[in-house]
């Protein structure tokens, strides 16, 4: 069994990047099932970067939580 998330995906809406869209996923043999996805909007269209860093941090820090057995 492993834990994973999927690097950030972009959602576009009418041409514009509007947030980025992340992933958690568990692995058991073949079976990956999804556990969470969340979203964060794009708040500085003139920083894309610092919402991408949040999203991927965020999805680090749930794996390693996840890999503890912090959440049931």
């Amino acid at each position: 069994m492993s834990y994973l998330y999927h690097t950030i995906t972009p959602h576009h809406h009418k041409g514009e990047l509007i947030a980025y869209v992340l992933r958690v996923f568990i692995k058991k043999g073949r079976d990956v099932n999804c556990l969470e996805t969340r979203v964060f909007p794009i708040n500085n269209p003139q920083n894309f970067k610092s919402t991408y860093d949040l999203a991927d941090l965020y999805g680090k820090l749930t794996v390693a939580d996840l890999k503890k057995g912090g959440a049931k």
